[in-house]
């Protein structure tokens, strides 16, 4: 199979990769990311695929994984809040006295 027919076989099932995602992920964006990453993992990996599970079952199997992947580097990834809710500058500068 060409490389142009392959791609587009794939992404016919882009629709389908995407609510599983945001299903799973609850979060629109990150399902976007994790099925760009499927899309990309697929098309580098199109000569691993060797027929005996259908397109579609294939390309669930590498999106499980990519979730996987996301929810793991999301729970690792540093809580970032807003400074302005976090603290005025005058409550900081009573942290201090006139020494520093």
């Amino acid at each position: 199979m060409a490389d142009a027919d392959f791609s587009n076989l794939i992404h016919t099932h882009r629709g389908y990769l995407l609510r599983v995602a945001v299903l799973q992920l609850r979060d629109n964006d990150l399902a976007e990311d994790v099925v760009q990453d499927t899309l990309m993992a697929a098309l580098q990996g199109a000569s691993g695929f060797s027929g005996r599970s259908s397109i579609k079952t294939w390309l669930t199997g590498i999106l499980k994984h990519k979730i996987v992947d996301a929810i793991r580097k999301k729970g690792r990834g540093p809580i970032v809040s807003s400074l302005d809710e976090e603290s005025r500058l005058e409550d900081f500068d009573a942290l201090f006295d006139e020494s520093g």
